[in-house]
């Protein structure tokens, strides 16, 4: 006969409590009503469907009995099982509710495909796989509307100051991306200087800052070669920006950097620093239409500035 579904997976757990609290308040499971057992447990279900039944890892004899275990073998389990996985919906709101409550969490994409998953570990160290589907990105997922694309436009076109532009695009990346910063560079003339004209921190990044990238890897990929920069991870931020010390210390783990064109040439780079190690496609491609968005009202500063702090 062949297998029809999955009943339910066990977790012996050292604090049925603490577990409970996690798959439920983490997770969204709730609580599902549990037949009489002579050793304490609960199960927990998703809609309908109990999947989790939670026992307390310990050696009472009755639940050496219920299993057939020995004493001591409740704390190993009967094998290895390296983690479990759901499929999930609403990515932001799973986010959000991990943030809120300080769990870490590590976040993947699949290439060449558009599933993202998050990797979370309960209280006992059973890691879990949440798996969300293209559909279920929700307003994470990072790409403009048509709509939302119009009124962007009419607005820069309205707007009577930079600055005023300059906010309405970090608007946009905060609503999409929830960076943990966000900034834009304008170029100092054809030379390889950047002049801040705007950061959603300014205490860490004031306006006006500039750094002169001659000489960097940045300089010969955005400013030169007008190509995406990312930089995945704590190690790449070190490599690449001689601030990473107070990018890693804002909860940074990478950076987006993608140029702004106009006639073939960056006049200007919009920078994102993010909470995940990974850049994902659509966060690239997000950036990319807000640098296009923008590059007719982004203009080249005329004179080089001296080097006041790291851009």
């Amino acid at each position: 006969m062949p297998l029809t579904d999955l009943n339910h997976f066990l977790v012996l757990t050292k604090d049925i409590e603490a577990s409970r609290r996690f798959y439920i308040e983490a997770l969204g499971m709730r609580d599902a009503p549990r037949p009489w057992a002579p050793f304490p447990g609960a199960w927990l279900a998703i809609g309908s469907q109990v999947c989790l039944h939670l026992a307390q890892a310990n050696d009472d004899p009755a639940m050496l009995h219920h299993f057939g275990r020995s004493p001591g073998e409740t704390l190993h389990g009967s094998g290895a099982v390296d983690h479990i996985a759901f499929f999930a919906s609403d990515l932001q709101e799973f986010e959000q509710r991990l943030t809120q409550q300080s769990i870490p969490y590590r976040r993947r994409s699949i290439p060449k495909s558009s599933l993202e998953q998050i990797f979370v570990t309960d209280p006992d160290g059973v890691t879990i796989e949440l798996n969300f589907p293209a559909d279920a990105l929700g307003s994470a997922q990072g790409t403009l509307s048509d709509r939302e694309y119009d009124d962007l436009k009419a607005a820069l076109s309205e707007a009577e100051d930079p600055a005023t532009r300059y906010r309405k695009i970090a608007e946009v990346v905060h609503e999409h991306l929830r960076p943990v910063l966000f900034s834009i560079n304008a170029r100092v003339g054809s030379s390889m200087r950047l002049q801040r004209v705007y950061a959603s921190d300014e205490q860490a990044y004031p306006v006006g800052g500039t750094k002169n990238k001659e000489g960097t890897y940045f300089g010969e990929t955005v400013l030169l070669g007008a190509q995406v920069l990312r930089s995945e991870g704590a190690e790449a931020i070190r490599q690449n920006f001689d601030d990473h010390e107070r990018i890693l210390d804002l909860g940074g783990m990478s950076l987006l950097n993608v140029p702004v064109i106009a006639d073939g040439i960056c006049i200007g780079v919009l920078n994102a620093v993010l909470r995940e190690p990974t850049v994902l496609a659509h966060q690239v491609e997000l950036m990319q239409t807000l640098a296009g968005v923008l590059a007719p009202g982004l203009q080249l500063h005329s004179a080089p500035a001296p080097d006041s702090d790291p851009a």
